[in-house]
């Protein structure tokens, strides 16, 4: 274990990664001098509590080894259970290794699942509601078989670096915030276009040769796959612990570029019906920022399809605010994290999702119920 996490701690520290730090949230709403806060655009509601988040206006370069120390104590509380959590999970995983002998839930027969960290984290997210976590986990594990997951390193850095190739500036950040052990994702939706996303290419005889174990082989590049694989990988690279599990994401979302053309419900439709309206996870604040007439639309047409502790998580309106406190209707996101250029960005959010893999594969490689 020592030498696994020595092993860590050197590959991080080779990379010098800005990381997304926020203040303490005691004093968030009076630290506006130190960079970006992000505030509901509401002109009546004046409430301090609106005030979200605070981060730095151009986050300063953390040592990564701060992230693997971060996750990975000697003693590590972020992988503590309660006593209800575990029971949860021992009960989930009795269910599925012994079908037959459960009496309250008849359900299909499943896999068992590839470790007890993931027992743990469908109990943390359905919190015992055994019913639910074995209808998603047969969601899940049809979306595994289908799309051909298996959830290593090398493929989600081919998947995540493939969606960047794909719809470039989409993805802005992958990370966890070690002081609330919350994790972040954050996209650009005006650089992304469903047309491309829901379509298909040719792929090189020497990026099909490359690519045969993760994709399955053959001719065709298939844009959905490389779309759903990587904002899934995005979702699991982004929980390598309970705590984080447990407080859940925070989504930062800029539509300031959204026109209907960016816009479709059937990828909508098919990305949270295919997987991500049942992926185990708390969406804990989805911050919509530069809503305009057309994403406000949007949503309102996405209700039908949005998980309802999703819509229950949606602030929309959001504008940035700089610290001079003057209101910039038109500052977008990607002027904080795409620095200092968009393909530097890109391979330090490749590196960070290679690092968090890892941590969450020692978790789960050590973790026993």
């Amino acid at each position: 274990m020592e030498d696994e996490r020595a092993r860590l701690v050197a590959a991080a520290a080779e990379q010098n990664l800005p990381l997304y730090i926020s203040g303490d949230e005691e004093d968030s709403s009076s630290s506006e001098e130190d960079g970006l806060m992000f505030e509901d655009d509401d002109d009546d509601d004046d409430d301090d509590d609106a005030l979200l988040r605070v981060v730095p206006q151009h986050p300063p370069p953390v040592a990564a080894n701060s992230i693997a120390n971060g996750l990975l104590p000697s003693n590590d509380l972020t992988m503590l259970l309660t006593p209800a959590e575990r029971s949860w999970a021992l009960e989930l995983k009795q269910s599925i290794l012994h079908p037959n002998n459960d009496n309250n839930d008849q359900h299909d027969v499943l896999d068992p699942l590839s470790s007890d960290f993931e027992y743990a984290q469908w109990a943390i997210i359905t919190q015992g509601d055994r019913a639910s976590a074995l209808r998603r986990i047969a969601k899940m594990q049809a979306f595994y078989k289908n799309y051909k997951v298996d959830n290593t390193i090398a493929q989600a850095v081919y998947y995540i670096k493939a969606l960047m190739e794909q719809q470039p500036g989409f993805i802005l950040n992958l990370n966890v915030d070690l002081a609330r052990q919350e994790s972040i994702n954050a996209f650009d939706c005006g650089k992304f276009n469903p047309d491309v996303a829901m379509g298909f290419s040719a792929r090189s005889n020497a990026e099909s040769a490359s690519s045969s174990s993760l994709y399955g082989g053959g001719g065709v590049r298939d844009h959905w796959q490389i779309c759903m694989c990587a904002i899934y990988y995005l979702k699991y690279s982004c929980q390598p612990s309970f705590a984080v599990i447990r407080n859940g994401f925070l989504e930062l979302i800029d539509f300031g570029d959204v026109e209907w053309h960016n816009f479709s419900l059937e990828a909508q439709e098919r990305l949270f019906g295919e997987m991500l309206g049942d992926y185990p996870m708390l969406e804990r604040h989805l911050l919509a920022y530069n809503t305009g007439y057309i994403a406000n639309v949007g949503f309102g047409l996405a209700k039908k399809i949005l998980p309802k502790s999703m819509l229950d998580s949606i602030q929309l309106g959001c504008r940035v605010i700089e610290n001079d406190e003057s209101r910039n209707p038109t500052k977008r996101l990607c002027e904080f994290y795409l620095q200092p250029n968009l393909g530097t960005a890109q391979l330090n959010l490749l590196e960070r999702a290679k690092i968090l893999m890892a941590m969450r594969q020692h978790n789960e490689a050590i973790f026993r119920l």
